[in-house]
């Protein structure tokens, strides 16, 4: 059986240093509850904002797509707006 490689990006990377950090201390449940939602919404702050980045650098495999509905939405939002519509 092979060895599995372990990843290198900096999100496992972190994720494993959390993982030894959280078990070097003595939490309680809900603590750890607590500092895991906290870690868990960084990395998916952090995941979200390279995926946004990835679609306006146009390196996201379906960047023209999302970019088109985003343009055909912000126009149409726009003359709404122009309008006196509140949105």
């Amino acid at each position: 059986m092979k060895k599995r490689k372990t990843c290198t990006c900096d999100i496992c990377k972190r994720y494993r240093k959390w993982d030894k950090f959280l078990k070097k201390y003595p939490f309680t449940r809900k603590d750890r509850e607590f500092l895991d939602e906290i870690f868990l919404d960084l990395n998916m702050t952090e995941f979200n904002y390279g995926v946004d980045e990835a679609i306006l650098d146009g390196s996201w495999p379906s960047a023209i797509e999302q970019l088109q509905r985003a343009l055909v939405k912000a126009v149409d939002i726009k003359k709404r707006r122009n309008k006196g519509e509140r949105i």
